[in-house]
């Protein structure tokens, strides 16, 4: 009756944040009851797991990234998606509690991502032209695309990158499953049959490669001796001849939204905004941009270069995305959790429970991590949920055996953590000593995050934020050191575009390249412009 109650009470607000309207918060009282179940029922408000602190740190990192959004109506759809997709985490943390639990919850997660990839390809725009036979395979399937709302614009039709990435996580699930019992091996075989068209169909060549990865992998694990390098060989090798086919550095980027070539920029484009997005994140690395307002802060602050912004909600890189929007902390947060739930995951394989399900779950996890180096789904973006409870499957696959026997820790009284804080100083003092210099050696990226707020946050100041604005500025300056002697000479130049002084705009942009910011594109580029 519990799990009934759970997943009930999951479904529900997964209705109602997936597609946020005016009953959003009802869906977050769902997932509030959820947790008030569980401490009524168990006495806890969910099983221990080696990622609860970083998920809490995941969580601080969310509330703060709504400080510096621009546009909070973009914002809002990812902060409650990011919200969803913990708590599908933690349900599928509280309920495999059994290895025929994470077996049957893994087939179930496979069955309805391929349940969604039969729905994205129905309703994807028209893939860009890069395999023939691909090709020729999409003409044959009705489609059925209409305009849908993607982060910041409308397009015609789902991306067909987006639905790559969900092929791309779930395409090895599949295949690992095949080593189960005969009704799973029927289930992952019709999988497979939907997925591997679904693959050749979306044409996305950072899935291609994530799932080459998955299969060299899987194949060195199973085979011995000369076979297993043969058959890597030959699987790399498929995946260079796709990925050259793909012309990797000769598509079009300078498309309108809704054309077919828009839906692919090459690896040079790539590169480029790779750059600025590690300006945004170097600019603001404790709050980020502001979730999902990438493409409007690069439109006005990072001058976009050979890429349109139309078609960019992202940058192209998951891991470089989620530091833009949640900051530096943000990041480490997420990828503690992903490395405990795959470290848990690890564990339970190599002692032999549910190898299969871990196994299979372990390498769509590389596959999605390899996709994602040069492609992204937001972490607040509707697929992700389903990394979420492949995420939340591995960690229960590393808890669920001695869920139970770890003990609660006492949260220390404030004189008590002070003393021993004090204590801690005494008997490291080079470590004391380090842990000042970092201190030290972050007032510059706090006061040039603080000076961005205030000057994304409107663009007239009033005398209060003025002064505010001006403390940042004079803290950024003077302790600037190493990238951030650029970044200040940037700020400085950022002031003086809004106070409408342009020769000193030019000439602290100069002295921002001058000054070791030659690696960030948007600086020559504004300088180009205004000349």
């Amino acid at each position: 009756m519990r799990a009934i109650a759970d997943w009930g009470l999951l479904a529900i607000a997964a209705r109602l944040l997936l597609f946020p309207g005016p009953y959003v918060l009802v869906g977050a009282g769902c997932i509030g009851l959820q947790f008030m179940a569980r401490r009524w029922k168990t006495g806890q408000w969910t099983v221990h797991s080696q990622v609860d602190i970083p998920m809490v740190v995941l969580g601080a990192a969310l509330a703060l990234s709504t400080v510096p959004s621009v546009r909070l109506d973009y914002s809002a759809p990812k902060f409650w998606g990011i919200v969803l997709g913990i708590a599908v985490f933690y349900t599928c943390l509280n309920f495999a509690d059994s290895a025929a639990r994470i077996e049957t919850l893994t087939l179930v997660v496979m069955a309805l991502m391929g349940a969604s990839v039969v729905i994205g390809v129905l309703f994807m725009a028209h893939p860009p032209e890069k395999l023939a036979i691909a090709s020729a395979l999409y003409a044959r399937v009705p489609s059925f695309a209409v305009p849908i709302q993607s982060s910041t614009i409308v397009i015609e039709g789902v991306n067909p990158n987006e639905v790559g990435g969900v092929v791309a996580l779930s395409l090895p699930i599949a295949l690992g499953l095949l080593a189960r019992g005969r009704w799973i091996r029927l289930i992952a075989m019709s999988s497979l049959l939907v997925l591997v068209p679904a693959l050749l169909m979306t044409q996305s060549r950072s899935a291609m490669v994530g799932v080459s990865v998955a299969l060299v992998i899987a194949t060195v694990r199973s085979t011995r001796g000369w076979k297993r390098w043969m058959a890597a060989a030959m699987v790399l090798l498929i995946s260079a001849a796709l990925a050259a086919s793909g012309g990797l550095t000769s598509l079009p980027t300078g498309v309108l939204p809704g054309d077919a070539a828009g839906m692919t920029m090459p690896l040079s484009g790539r590169i480029d905004l790779w750059r600025r997005a590690a300006a945004m994140i170097m600019d603001m690395p404790v709050t980020g941009v502001g979730l999902n307002t990438f493409p409007v802060i690069l439109h006005d602050y990072y001058s976009a270069g050979q890429v349109d912004v139309r078609l960019t909600p992202h940058a192209h890189d998951l891991f470089l995305q989620t530091a833009i929007d949640l900051g530096v902390p943000g990041l480490i947060a997420f990828g503690a959790v992903v490395y405990g739930a795959m470290k848990g995951g690890w564990a339970a394989w190599r002692s032999g429970r549910c190898q299969a399900a871990t196994a299979a779950l372990l390498l769509g996890l590389t596959s999605y991590g390899v996709y994602s180096l040069t492609d992204a789904i937001a972490l607040g973006a509707k697929p992700s949920i389903f990394m979420w409870a492949c995420l939340g499957l591995l960690a229960a696959a590393g808890a669920y055996p001695r869920r139970d026997l770890v003990p609660t820790r006492a949260v220390p009284r404030a004189p008590r953590a002070l003393s021993a804080l004090l204590e801690w100083t005494r008997s490291r003092p080079l470590l004391a000593s380090c842990v000042v210099v970092v201190l030290a050696t972050s007032l510059a990226p706090f006061a040039t995050n603080g000076a961005l707020i205030v000057l994304h946050g409107s663009e007239t100041l009033a005398p209060r934020g003025l002064s505010l604005l001006t403390a940042d500025v004079k803290l950024a300056e003077m302790s600037a050191w190493g990238p951030y002697t650029a970044r200040a000479w940037d700020l400085d130049a950022v002031v003086a575009q809004r106070g409408g002084d342009a020769p000193t705009e030019i000439r602290d942009l100069q002295n921002a390249i001058d000054a070791g910011g030659g690696w960030d594109p948007s600086l020559a580029d504004r300088i180009g412009s205004m000349r």
